[in-house]
């Protein structure tokens, strides 16, 4: 184990001999015969360090901005990139059909077998028609997402696409804090690369469903 002693000399004393400041320790290695200054070396400055834990991006916040192990979850979520004119909403829509049934509850009651999808449909043709010139107001819309998902981090995340970042960030101004349909809203911009990583590719015969699938059921 290296061991720090004291420098064999002052460089005060020696000028020609030493030019390496007071604060210089040398460290003796019993594994060699030299003492050598604890200077790192130039090339070094730029390597990153490796003391410092690095974590992985979690590959589901990355495509989607959510995860269901939220501030727990031992991967990185990288906050919203300057450019992006996406904003999110989490919850924005709640349907008393969007929650998962227990196959115990569904023998003991045969409508909740599944949501009503002509009534699920219907209410939120309601809803899309009150929320979406909301947005409008704020910029031009290029995409409007509403999840149906069962788990918890998904389900009723509403994501508004706008033309530019600067609509988006006016949108974000504007809803966080706002008061809809009795309950405060949160939003904020997020990072979705691209609607096809976003989307689940099957919604309909998700092998997961809609409470087990961590991509978008739209």
């Amino acid at each position: 184990m290296p061991v720090a002693v004291t420098p064999p000399f002052h460089p005060s004393d020696h000028p020609k001999r030493c030019s390496l400041p007071l604060s210089v320790f040398v460290i003796f290695s019993p594994n060699r015969d030299y003492l050598r200054p604890a200077i790192p070396h130039p090339s070094s400055e730029n390597k990153p360090n490796l003391a410092i834990p690095i974590k992985v991006v979690c590959p589901f916040y990355a495509k989607v901005a959510a995860c269901r192990f939220g501030r727990t979850c031992s991967r990185a979520h990288l906050p919203a990139s300057p450019t992006s004119n996406v904003i999110l909403l989490p919850a924005m829509y709640i349907d008393a059909q969007l929650h998962p049934v227990s196959a115990a509850d569904a023998q003991h009651d045969e409508s909740l077998d599944g949501p009503d999808e002509a009534a699920l449909t219907a209410r939120y043709h309601d809803f899309f028609a009150d929320a979406l010139p909301e947005f409008e107001a704020q910029g031009r819309v290029i995409q409007f997402k509403t999840c149906r998902n069962f788990c918890q981090h998904l389900r009723g995340n509403v994501y508004v696409q706008y033309a530019t970042a600067a609509e988006a960030e006016r949108a974000v101004s504007l809803f966080h804090g706002r008061f809809f349909e009795r309950r405060q809203l949160s939003c904020w911009r997020v990072d979705v690369p691209t609607w096809r990583g976003a989307i689940c590719g099957n919604r309909r015969r998700c092998p997961k469903g809609d409470e087990g699938c961590n991509f978008l059921h739209v």
